[in-house]
């Protein structure tokens, strides 16, 4: 577009020129020159304003278009996030977010929110542990009690006092089989 204003300036130019020398008027020449001064001189300032602002709708386009991507990528790991948590609340734990977010508060967030679906799903495993070996009539196995905490805390100490419990109240039983 810039190409064709100035390729039209010079015509414009030449033909003030020409008509000015076919009218034999050396005050017209000099004031047409003086015109096509002035104007190549306006037409290199609007130029380059031209390229001052095509360079910045340029740097805001890139901008947006970089907002935009950010955006849909918090969008997927906000829904992976909403996904894990539908999966938690019906008993599935072994989900992680796995999408690596942009924004440093959602990366702690996705951080915190893996690291306590980890540490939840050991403690449920050790449970488990517990009670199968409980299930096997192992009441002597030790259940060990370093950094419980929370609800799943309260949940080991009262799986090994039941444990404690039923191996007190089998011990006559099993000392009267051996009796007898």
């Amino acid at each position: 577009m810039r190409n064709r204003f100035i390729l039209l300036f010079l015509m414009l130019s030449i033909l003030t020129l020409i008509s000015c020398f076919i009218a034999n008027n050396i005050t017209l020449w000099i004031v047409s020159v003086m015109a096509i001064v002035a104007s190549a001189f306006l037409l290199f300032e609007l130029n380059k304003g031209y390229s001052k602002l095509e360079f910045e709708i340029n740097e805001i386009k890139d901008d947006c278009e970089m907002k935009l991507n950010n955006s849909n990528q918090d969008n997927l790991i906000r829904d992976e996030i909403v996904n894990v948590l539908e999966k938690l609340k019906i008993g599935f734990l072994g989900y992680r977010i796995e999408k690596a977010p942009n924004d440093s508060k959602v990366a702690e967030v996705t951080k915190l929110l893996n690291e306590s679906m980890d540490k939840f799903n050991q403690d449920i495993d050790y449970a488990l542990e517990i009670l199968t070996e409980y299930g096997n009539a192992n009441f002597a196995f030790e259940v060990k009690t370093n950094n419980l905490s929370g609800k799943t805390g309260s949940l080991l100490l009262g799986i090994r006092a039941l444990g404690e419990v039923l191996f007190l109240n089998l011990l006559p039983l099993l000392v009267l089989l051996l009796i007898l």
